[in-house]
């Protein structure tokens, strides 16, 4: 059953005493049961602790706790406060506004907090954002215009130096006989080249074009390569990025299917272990994923394309992935848990 948070309804405090856990640690906030499901409405504010949420279209989670710690989980270089807010596993895609608020003292670690900045990681990364309002009175950051980002984890830091790269979106498609990669970037800084990758099997990687110089601007920048040796079978691509330090990271990956396949959309990794992926033509285009076991039961649903579908299969073997696009066409495919 599924719960909407409305800011108009009466029985607001009934689902707070559902869903919020009331410890005398004061660590686990919230913790949704499987199938329940929690969202909230374009709009509500909902708060957990210090922490509110203001969407600005639906947003769910569930299955999941959250949960207040003093340090965090995924390393970092930078100084945070002693306060974090971790998901017990990656969220769908949240668009909108987040404040969080903080207790003087001790818990801010000498940090000035004027100059703290929300830090999320968002299951890969961790990317600071730069704060709209900073209230060192009612203590607390305020940080608006998220769009469709992930959220595992997440602090008040001290303002860093800018990341070398922020990725942007990434696609690749067969045109005209060839294969074509794009990727974009939000922010370059002492980047100094890209590498693009390929597979046939999504493990095993080789270079395909390299040394593409970078622009290295803060705007958002689009690249547009064409692979230089074609190839009819299903592919898998990624870019690696390389700073002018040596260090290295890579773009998400990306599929293509097959030539002449009438399977338009790939899923992958497969076999999978606790999150896959779906890219291939008009990914955009999807109305609803469905997860359904080997005998055809319904597992879990999803609303339109995410970026990435999170999976807790109950056993290793054979599942099915029934993807309906919004002209009403469905394509099956069978995934695979070791």
């Amino acid at each position: 059953m599924k719960r909407l948070l409305h800011s108009n309804q009466n029985y607001l405090l009934c689902l707070l005493a559902m869903f919020f856990l009331q410890h005398a640690s004061a660590q686990d906030i919230v913790y949704v049961t499987p199938g329940t499901g929690l969202t909230i409405t374009p709009g509500t504010s909902f708060t957990m602790d210090l922490l509110t949420f203001t969407p600005s279209s639906n947003f769910t989670i569930d299955d999941m706790t959250v949960t207040r710690n003093t340090t965090i989980t995924h390393p970092a270089s930078n100084t945070y406060i002693s306060r974090v807010y971790t998901f017990s596993s990656t969220t769908p895609t949240f668009s909108g506004d987040i404040q969080m608020g903080y207790q003087d003292g001790a818990e801010l670690n000498g940090l000035d907090e004027s100059t703290l900045q929300l830090n999320v990681y968002d299951g890969a990364n961790w990317q600071p954002f730069v704060a709209n309002t900073n209230n060192t009175v009612s203590n607390y950051v305020l940080t608006t215009g998220f769009s469709n980002f992930t959220l595992n984890e997440m602090t008040l830091a001290g303002t860093s130096a800018p990341l070398p790269l922020l990725w942007g979106k990434m696609s690749a498609y067969r045109q005209s006989g060839q294969v074509f990669i794009d990727w974009g970037t939000l922010q370059e800084n002492n980047v100094g080249h890209f590498n693009i990758e390929k597979s046939f099997d999504g493990r095993s990687w080789s270079s395909i074009l390299r040394n593409i110089p970078a622009t290295n601007l803060s705007l958002p920048q689009e690249y547009h390569q064409a692979d230089p040796v074609y190839s009819p079978d299903k592919l898998f691509y990624r870019i690696q990025e390389v700073d002018l330090d040596g260090q290295s990271s890579f773009s998400n990956v990306v599929a293509v299917s097959a030539e002449g396949s009438r399977n338009t959309l790939v899923i992958f990794p497969n076999p999978v272990g606790n999150r896959f992926y779906i890219s291939g033509d008009n990914v955009a285009g999807l109305r609803q994923v469905q997860l359904l076991s080997a005998s055809g039961i319904l597992l879990k649903t999803w609303a339109g394309a995410q970026d990435g579908y999170a999976v807790d299969l109950p056993a290793a073997g054979v599942y099915y992935v029934r993807l309906t696009r919004s002209d009403g066409s469905v394509q099956y495919e069978t995934l695979v848990k070791k």
